[in-house]
């Protein structure tokens, strides 16, 4: 080993050998701890509050744990939420919408209170490097560049794109970069598209390769911290609105890591004192991992225990812009960095500087949701060295060892079997995503898969969702018509026969203890959905294949209300269907425990109105969407555009309708001032006139 160290440069050398040297004396201890520490379930502070037998895939036991929450029916519960510098993508889409879910559940089908905490990371290498970025190329093209300087700036970042390949360890990124080395040399030597600038040619298309080599150059002169924020808050604004757009809850309580430095420099003098931290020489704060991980009282890398002493993850989580070889060993990670010129800076005991990444969670979730988390959730991409490192300092600040109780990890969300990643260049964004499908479509794309399992954004799955929509769509118009049909034989009711009663209820009530196990069983949407499948197939043979012009059909528009209405509840705490009056209420089984107690025996889940007039017209909306003057303005215009049509093949048939038909367009015209040929523009009208005419 110490002939390859000899090899290196003399302080990497160094170090080298003083990490040796420590792995040597701790390298017992460590492989004695590569499986991870004993969990037990919580403790309750209150223990006379019923709850139900909800389990939770839970990171920290790679199980399904009972969850019991510390304080009764009450949830604690911090998300890491995004780095803010550049879009949101379908990555992003997958993780925050599987965690609304879960939310969603435990709050409008368990009956849990939950306070759910995001943080914005909105100070951080990439927003740094990307803000400075950003600021010398907008300069770099005011200065109207020459070709040749140009040519010469992109050729050095095809040699910097080349050193970054020999210290690259993850398969997928040095492809990835030994793809972008072979696109800029082919760009090179390709002629500009006919009439095009060849200077803004080259820019336009190597931009990435000109601000890196531009940011090594002069990205320590920049001055004006002001382009930080400015990014961060601009990102921050379109990831928000990206999440109303896929209608994600907002958090409980949303948290900026540039409002907390008071508060992080408070909690990493704590960690100092406690004698798990230590300053360099430049003023940075390092955490002392393996002092930490060889206390009989702490576990370090409690997710991933084989991960301690993987150098290439831990680099890879200390940022491109981290001080090399001032640390003790290998295994530290940096809780506040000392600020480099270029780079945003505070004042703090330590010199200028600011946060470590991984210090920014422990210090936000701590100071919401106090000493220990009922739930953390994240990425599974974020597992290690990040939220090991949130564990083990948070538990070096309070001097325990269960700062998390629930750790949740949701699945890579992958494309052709690669994963989706920024870093990578593959990537799909959310506003993309939402031009060629509805945010419904894409919720449901998630919930007909596992919310902790690798799935493959494709067609396949997609058009997946795009037909269980329509089932959804078709069974629940299906539901609203036989209301109207029910309506209709009211009047004749005494005259007609009565249609046999079916045992569609008990199928019913059997699907709805099927879908509270498998929300209890870690959440499982896509068993629910399959039940779902189920039910509407049953409904098919039991009640709609019964429908009879000549018979009294109420007590079929019961079973049938029945059913759609436990749907769109259930729908409508999954974040799919609209809050519809039909969709208000639980679907939680009759004798089923949520927090709080049992649902009791007596009590009609779905209550039912008796069917007459008076009910018709709640009934008679069985739909996911709320009824809103848009879509009546766009159901309205829809049907003339096909009465049109009608209308006009009428007439091109032959002259026997011409008279009825033209007497008809006139009328209408004259009376009500609407063109059926116009359409379009009559839409509005046709709204006003169905109220008011």
């Amino acid at each position: 080993m110490l002939s390859l160290l000899n090899r290196g440069h003399p302080l990497k050398t160094l170090h080298l050998i003083t990490w040796h040297s420590t792995f040597l004396s701790t390298s017992t201890r460590r492989m004695e701890k590569r499986t991870q520490p004993k969990w037990s379930t919580p403790n309750q502070n209150v223990q006379d509050v019923p709850l139900p037998n909800v389990y939770l895939y839970n990171s920290l036991t790679l199980r399904k744990d009972l969850f019991v929450p510390q304080d009764e029916r009450c949830v604690k519960w911090y998300t890491c939420g995004p780095t803010v510098y550049d879009v949101s993508h379908m990555g992003h889409a997958r993780t925050y919408i599987v965690f609304d879910v879960i939310r969603r559940v435990l709050m409008d089908y368990f009956n849990f209170k939950v306070i759910y905490v995001l943080n914005i990371t909105d100070i951080d290498d990439k927003i740094i490097k990307r803000a400075r970025q950003n600021h010398l190329i907008s300069d770099y093209q005011l200065k109207d560049p020459d070709l040749a300087t140009v040519v010469s700036d992109i050729s050095k970042g095809i040699q910097r794109i080349k050193s970054k390949i020999l210290s690259e360890s993850d398969p997928d990124k040095k492809a990835y970069l030994n793809s972008e080395v072979d696109r800029l040399i082919s760009l090179l030597s390709t002629v500009p598209p006919d009439k095009e600038n060849a200077v803004n040619y080259l820019i336009l298309n190597a931009r990435d390769a000109i601000a890196d080599t531009l940011d090594a150059v002069y990205g320590d002169s920049i001055t004006d911290h002001r382009i930080f924020e400015v990014l961060a808050r601009h990102f921050e604004k379109e990831y928000l609105v990206d999440m109303k757009s896929l209608n994600i809850i907002p958090p409980s309580v949303l948290v900026r890591v540039t409002e907390y430095i008071d508060a992080i420099i408070k909690y990493v003098k704590q960690i100092i004192k406690n004698g798990f931290a230590y300053v360099a020489p430049s003023g940075s704060v390092y955490f002392d991992t393996n002092r930490f991980a060889s206390s009989p009282n702490h576990f370090y890398a409690k997710l991933v225990p084989t991960a301690y002493g993987d150098t290439d993850q831990l680099e890879s989580g200390e940022g491109e812009l981290c001080i090399m070889g001032e640390k003790k060993s290998l295994n530290d990670f940096a809780l506040w960095k000392a600020s480099k010129p270029g780079e945003p800076a505070w004042p703090s005991p330590w010199g200028k500087g600011r946060p470590g990444w991984h210090i920014e969670c422990s210090v936000m979730a701590s100071d919401i949701l106090g000493d220990t988390l009922d739930i953390h959730s994240g990425g599974v991409d974020l597992k290690f060295p990040h939220h090991d490192n949130e564990l083990a300092q948070s538990e070096a600040y309070f001097g325990h060892s269960h700062w998390v109780n629930y750790f949740l990890h949701s699945g890579h969300l992958t494309i052709s079997g690669c994963k989706m990643s920024k870093s990578l260049k593959n990537f799909i964004t959310i506003r993309d995503a939402l031009k060629t499908h509805s945010a419904r479509q894409i919720r449901l794309t998630f919930l007909l898969h596992s919310w902790r399992d690798t799935m493959d954004y494709s067609a396949d799955t997609l058009a997946e969702a795009v037909g269980y929509e329509k089932q959804l769509v078709d069974f629940l118009y299906t539901c609203s018509n036989i209301q109207f049909l029910a309506n209709q034989s009211l009047s004749n009711k005494s005259t007609l026969e009565e249609t046999e009663n079916s045992d569609f209820r008990q199928i019913l009530i059997d699907i709805q203890h099927k879908v509270y196990n498998a929300l209890c069983d870690s959440c499982d949407t896509r068993s629910v959905l399959d039940y779902l499948k189920i039910l509407m197939s049953e409904a098919d043979s039991k009640i709609f294949s019964h429908i009879q012009p000549n018979k009294c059909i109420s007590n079929l528009a019961d079973d049938a209300f029945a059913a759609g209405r436990f749907i769109l509840q259930l729908l409508r705490i999954f974040g799919v269907a609209d809050h519809t009056a039909v969709a208000t209420g639980s679907p939680v089984p009759c004798g089923a425990i949520v927090a709080g107690g049992k649902i009791p025996e007596h009590h009609e889940c779905i209550p039912l109105r008796e069917f007459d007039e008076t009910a018709f017209g709640f009934r008679s909306w069985l739909s996911l969407d709320t009824l809103t003057e848009e879509r009546l303005v766009t159901t309205v215009q829809k049907s003339l555009e096909a009465s049109s049509l009608f209308v006009q093949t009428i007439i091109n048939e032959g002259d026997m309708f011409n008279t009825i038909v033209n007497t008809f367009i006139s009328e209408v015209h004259r009376k009500y001032g609407i063109d059926l040929f116009n359409v379009d523009s009559d839409g509005k009208r046709m709204f006003v006139l169905s109220f008011y005419a």
